[in-house]
Order: C-alpha cells, then sequence, then structure tokens
C-alpha cells in the first residue's frame, strides 16, 4: 500500500503487522486499537488520524505527519519518530518507552501520563509540550541516541526539564 490514498480509511482493529504505508496518505483515518507493530509509515500523512489504543511496538515513522493525530493509550515503544511532526498531537497516557524522538516538532503535544524512559530527544525542543503527570525516569540526550548522554529525571526535574527555555541550539535535547 505504499502512497496509496487512504483517506479517512476505517481501518479499526485491523492487524497491519510490519506493512509498508510509507507515503501513504491516512490523513483522518480511524486506526483504533489496529496491529502495526514494525510498520513501516515513514513519510506517511496521519495528521488528525485516530490511533488511541493502538499499537506501534517498533514501528517507523520517520518524516509522517501526525499534525492533530490522536495517540492517547498507544503502545509506541521503540517507535523511530526522528523528524516526525507532532505538533497538537495527543499523546495522553501513551508509551513512548525507548521511542527515537529525534529532531520532531511536537508544540502543543499532550504527553499528560505518558512514559517517556529511555526516550532519543537529542535536537528536539522540550519547549511547548504539556507534561503533566509525565513519567520519565531518564532520557537520552546524545546526538546518535547511543545512551552517551543519559539525563536521569524525578518528578520535580521533569517540570523544570520541559519548562527550561534554551539559550542556544546547544541547549536543546
Amino acid at each position: 500500500m505504499t502512497g496509496a490514498n487512504l483517506v479517512e480509511a476505517n481501518l479499526q482493529a485491523v492487524d497491519l503487522t510490519g506493512a509498508d504505508l510509507s507515503g501513504t496518505d491516512l490523513s483522518g483515518a480511524e486506526f483504533r486499537q489496529t496491529n502495526l507493530t514494525g510498520a513501516n509509515l515513514n513519510g506517511a500523512d496521519l495528521s488528525g488520524a485516530n490511533l488511541r489504543w493502538a499499537v506501534l511496538t517498533g514501528a517507523k515513522l520517520k518524516w509522517a505527519n501526525l499534525r492533530d493525530a490522536k495517540l492517547s493509550g498507544v503502545q509506541l515503544n521503540r517507535a523511530d519518530f526522528s523528524q516526525a511532526n507532532l505538533l497538537n498531537a495527543s499523546l495522553v497516557h501513551a508509551d513512548l518507552s525507548s521511542a527515537c524522538l529525534i529532531e520532531i516538532d511536537w508544540i502543543g503535544a499532550d504527553l499528560t501520563g505518558a512514559t517517556l524512559t529511555g526516550s532519543k530527544i537529542y535536537g528536539t525542543s522540550p519547549l511547548g509540550v504539556k507534561t503533566e503527570a509525565l513519567i520519565c525516569e531518564w532520557v537520552d540526550l546524545s546526538p546518535n541516541g547511543d545512551e552517551t548522554q543519559v539525563h536521569y529525571l524525578n518528578s520535580g526535574k521533569i517540570n523544570s526539564f520541559f519548562s527550561q527555555y534554551p539559550s542556544s541550539s546547544q541547549d536543546y535535547c
């Protein structure tokens, strides 16, 4: 289905494990409770899509457009979001453990109650993200995501980490 036009398609509760949906237009599509484990969604347009309670463990989402997407309760552990657009996305109670969030744009994203432990967030601004009740023991701030710059957080440090204003590009996570 590479490059297909599936605008507003209903793919609810479908098993798409390992599917290649790269470059596909899935804007406004319905993916509630869909299994997308290991799926290739690189460059896909998922803007406004409903992915609540879906499983995207290990999914490839490089350069994907997830603007205004609903990702509440989604399993996103080990997913690769490098250079993805997550503007205003809802990630409430999403599991982003060990996810690659390198150089993403997520201003306005809601991470309330999400799990971020072990995520790689280099080149991503910590500003403009809602982090109430965020669960995060540590993040990887190294450029290559190789855990050479691990930053440990506790509940007090999470709020200060995500509210600090970077003074230069060096200060981005």
